[in-house]
């Protein structure tokens, strides 16, 4: 069997766990289930032990302890997803360093790796030159907009004006859609 199913159906039980427990919570608590019956205490006596802690994390931070039973669900099925993302990527990544068995694939591999590294540079020079970019156009509309009111420029022009200040804005925005690399 491949690592990767592995680690699929290992996300996929404790995602299942975390679900079983969480049920048996919600149902002690919504009294779906007698608390004081058999049932009932079996049920708490397996739930319990994971559920006091998640809801004494919740009360601390400021949230509802009957919340416990959905924090005790979602927060395993959701690492269990990033989990599974980060290993389908590993898995891809050994594939593609494994491939690279002659001169010409270590090649590849070095051009794809460097050509990764260019696009996140390129990236990061694109969005840093936009907020640069931005917070000047934002400052001078606002010299612009106060020099307006105190020369007392009647409010039609001043409307223009804010116009052509948005519309500019607005080219600024397009301007990096189509300079940002593509995904």
């Amino acid at each position: 069997m491949h690592w990767l199913v592995a680690v699929r159906y290992a996300v996929f039980a404790i995602v299942l766990l975390s679900a079983l427990i969480a049920f048996a919570a919600w149902a002690v608590r919504s009294r779906a289930v007698d608390p004081f019956s058999g049932l009932g205490r079996l049920l708490r006596s397996l739930s319990e032990p994971i559920v006091k802690p998640v809801e004494k994390k919740l009360v601390k931070n400021g949230g509802n302890p009957q919340a416990a039973a959905w924090w005790i669900f979602g927060v395993p099925l959701v690492v269990g997803l990033l989990v599974i993302a980060f290993a389908g990527w590993v898995d891809t990544q050994i594939a593609t360093v494994m491939g690279a068995r002659s001169a010409r694939g270590v090649i590849r591999l070095v051009v794809s790796y460097t050509g990764w590294l260019v696009m996140i540079a390129y990236g990061v020079a694109v969005v840093a030159f936009y907020l640069m970019a931005a917070w000047r156009a934002r400052q001078v509309a606002t010299v612009i907009e106060i020099a307006m009111v105190e020369r007392g420029v009647p409010p039609e022009v001043q409307l223009k004006v804010r116009l052509n200040l948005w519309l500019t804005g607005n080219l600024l925005d397009g301007l990096l859609v189509m300079l940002a690399p593509a995904p």
